[in-house]
């Protein structure tokens, strides 16, 4: 979506991170409409647990950091609290594309509720992100 050429990448890479359905939703709109048509993209879907206690959850970190590498060219679509914990861990400088699902207080209804994050934090975090030099964009569902 930038415009730029990825002819001098080796290898291009899209990862979902979600759930099952989000996943396969993300890899039919990235394969519909992502700009570079034409351009051949390694596709990884990587699934989220369910927030439940008894559920171990991926690290997410250390398979991209197994998986890829830097002079590789990578989209990746996933949730806030998933690109936070790879900002903890140094790994977002693996990612050169994002689309960031950041789903905030006032997400799908237009109004305030208890849950998701306040709509400033969604702002802040994009700017973060680009301070790391990654591309972001809006996910919306």
């Amino acid at each position: 979506m930038l415009g730029d050429s990825l002819e001098g990448y080796k290898r291009r890479v899209f990862i979902g991170v979600g759930l099952h359905d989000e996943n396969k939703a993300a890899i039919e709109w990235f394969e519909r409409n992502y700009p570079k048509k034409g351009t051949k993209f390694q596709i990884h879907s990587l699934q989220v647990a369910p927030e439940e206690p008894d559920v171990p959850q991926t690290d997410f970190s250390a398979w991209l950091s197994k998986h890829v590498r830097e002079d590789e060219y990578v989209v990746m679509k996933a949730e806030a609290n998933v690109v936070e914990e790879m900002m903890r861990k140094k790994t977002i400088c693996l990612v050169d594309e994002l689309f960031l699902q950041c789903n905030n207080e006032w997400w799908q209804t237009g109004k305030r509720k208890k849950s998701g994050r306040a709509y400033w934090e969604c702002l802040a975090l994009y700017g973060r992100l680009r301070d790391e030099g990654v591309a972001v964009h809006q996910w919306w569902d």
